[in-house]
């Protein structure tokens, strides 16, 4: 659990004000709909405090003077007014709604689009279900913020400023005897307030712990299910659970103390006005009108007071949400290189003496590592576990930096090539590959414009995939569920193979991509992809001999260091580790 508690850490902790600085640039294009709503918001209080004021006219005026014309004349003024506060109050409602929407909008776009360039090395660190929480409910969470509920505290505030100044205009003495406790109850509110705030955080400090837990257990339940560990997983979800109600009962404690707080400011602040009103009334002759208008007022400050003090403490919410949707932004995007890597400039890649660590003080997983594969070269790559095989296609992928001038491709350092583009003339098939819920056609054309349903059935029959397919009642067209729970790892394979078919990449790279199928679909699968191997750059890491024969160079590697390399025939001539391998005609030597 500490762990998870370290990982989790919000490094800043920002106001309401830095909150709302944020967020503006996310209404660019219809800021238009705030200053609508602002415009409005003014109307709303000034139109709030004239009705109370027509009440004491009417009062005063009407029935005091039996002047049944002025009660005539102030109730259709009383309507005319209130209809204008209606509209008003619809229009600064709505507007702001339509521009906070806007803006969430803006905000969640940026924010997904943000997490697709943030480097491989985040990924590796944050859990997924802390990522999932702050693209959701942390962005989710601003919405109380920034649709309705900072429009609302303006239009209470300027509401306020309005009853104070209209309470004045009445009796300064008696508006400074009614609000003189109001400065204290204030003061305990925000403390009040602030407490929540820090209450806030750790909830969902601890509510991002809960949902990164249960999502790493439900992605891995086949484990936790075959070696029965669902008795463990319950009793630590257990745990992070109990700490989540454990922080989310003392914010709710805290929440509570609000409105009786809220409730003992309305009676005294009542029964100062009643007391002394009266009192004003019959010794310096302050009207009858005036005094209910004077209440009216008062009454009115509560329920504002009230509501300001509410969103305050919504608020604390979202900026604790703010928090951790600011600092996801402000993670560092991948860096890319500006050059780009167009058909056909695929040329020769070289490792220049390149040594890498994944974290500063950990051993290097590779080390002084000086290797050429020159264009149209099928290279092949091993090694034992940890050898640095995979860490050689990461940094070829431009998952991981190198250092600068370390790696090379077509003559060029590759963190000038455009990393994007670079990835596009890669085709990568790994041991497991990741497929997404949709479609055959959608797995394996990936979204690329100029590819139809006809490519990828073509690609099928190339493979000898179609008829399986056939076979089994399906086609093309055929609903994959998550990661592909419905196909063999013979099919994914396959599907994978037919991505890069498809595509048609300058560089290949097959990561142990024939280690989870059948010898007899293997062999189908190799002799579809001689077609794609013939003229480009291809790099494959495998075990199975057929495979490793086949290359044009092998090049041999151990703990981050490159021991052997040259032809296959060179390497078995020599009689070193590769040879080795050959002779004992399986993975023992490396394994």
């Amino acid at each position: 659990m500490t762990e998870y508690l370290q990982e989790d850490q919000v490094k800043a902790n920002i106001t309401l004000w830095q909150t709302l600085k944020g967020l503006w640039p996310y209404g660019k294009g219809y800021r238009r709909y705030f200053w609508i709503s602002a415009a409005a918001v003014v109307t709303v209080g000034v139109s709030s405090r004239i009705l109370p004021t027509l009440i004491g006219i009417a009062i005063d005026d009407g029935i005091m003077k039996n002047d049944s014309s002025m009660l005539v004349k102030m109730a259709l003024a009383f309507l005319l007014v209130q209809s204008v506060y209606a509209v008003s109050n619809y229009i600064y409602s709505y507007y702001f709604q339509k521009f906070g929407n806007r803006l969430l909008f803006n905000l969640r776009e940026k924010l997904h689009d943000h997490v697709q360039h943030l480097p491989v090395a985040y990924f590796d660190r944050t859990p997924t279900g802390r990522i999932v929480t702050r693209l959701t409910n942390d962005t989710e969470n601003l919405a109380g913020l920034a649709s309705d509920g900072l429009v609302n505290v303006v239009v209470d505030g300027i509401i306020l400023f309005s009853i104070v100044t209209a309470m004045i205009l009445i009796s300064p003495l008696l508006t400074l005897a009614t609000l003189f406790v109001t400065p204290f109850f204030i003061w305990l509110s925000l403390v009040l307030s602030n407490r929540m705030k820090v209450a806030l955080r750790d909830s969902k400090k601890k509510f991002s712990e809960l949902n990164s837990f249960a999502s790493e257990r439900i992605n891995g339940m086949k484990t936790v299910q075959i070696l029965n560990l669902q008795s463990a997983a319950q009793e630590t979800y257990s745990r992070y659970s109990k700490d989540y109600r454990n922080v989310l009962m003392k914010s709710l404690r805290t929440s509570a103390l609000l409105h009786p707080t809220m409730n003992l400011y309305n009676a005294i602040t009542i029964t100062i006005a009643l007391g002394l009103g009266g009192y004003f009334s019959l010794e310096f002759g302050l009207s009858v009108g005036a005094l209910v208008a004077f209440l009216l007022h008062v009454q009115d400050t509560i329920p504002n007071l009230r509501e300001i003090l509410d969103k305050y403490q919504q608020f604390q919410n979202s900026i604790t949400s703010s928090e951790r949707v600011f600092q996801l932004l402000d993670e560092p995007a991948e860096a890319s290189g500006k050059i780009p890597a167009a058909a056909n400039r695929f040329l020769d890649i070289e490792f220049r003496g390149l040594t890498f660590h994944y974290q500063p003080g950990l051993k290097p997983a590779l080390v002084d590592l000086d290797l050429k594969i020159p264009q149209g070269t099928r290279a092949a790559v091993i090694g034992r576990t940890g050898s640095g095989k995979s860490t050689l296609i990461s940094l070829l992928m431009k998952f991981y930096a190198a250092e600068p001038r370390e790696l090379w491709i077509g003559g060029r350092p590759i963190e000038e090539w455009s990393t994007s583009e670079l990835r596009s003339q890669i085709g990568l098939v790994q041991q497991d590959p990741f497929l997404f819920r949709g479609s055959l056609v959608e797995n394996v054309t990936l979204g690329k414009e100029g590819l139809a349903a006809e490519d990828v059935k073509a690609a099928f029959e190339k493979l000898g995939y179609w008829p399986l397919l056939a076979r089994s009642g399906r086609d093309h067209f055929f609903q994959v569920e998550e990661r592909g729970a419905n196909l063999s790892a013979g099919e994914r394979q396959i599907i994978a193979f037919a991505r890069v078919m498809v595509h048609q990449p300058q560089l290949l790279i097959l990561d142990e991509a024939t280690a989870n199928i059948d010898s007899e679909t293997e062999a189908v699968l190799q002799a579809a992809t001689e077609v794609i191997l013939r003229g480009r750059t291809s790099i494959v890491i495998a075990h199975r001999l057929s495979t490793i024969q086949n290359s044009d160079c092998v090049f041999v590697l151990s703990e981050g260091r490159l021991i052997e390399s040259g032809s296959p025939k060179d390497l078995i001539d020599s009689r070193g580790m590769f040879f080795d391998y050959l002779n004992e005609g399986s993975t023992k030597a490396l394994s």
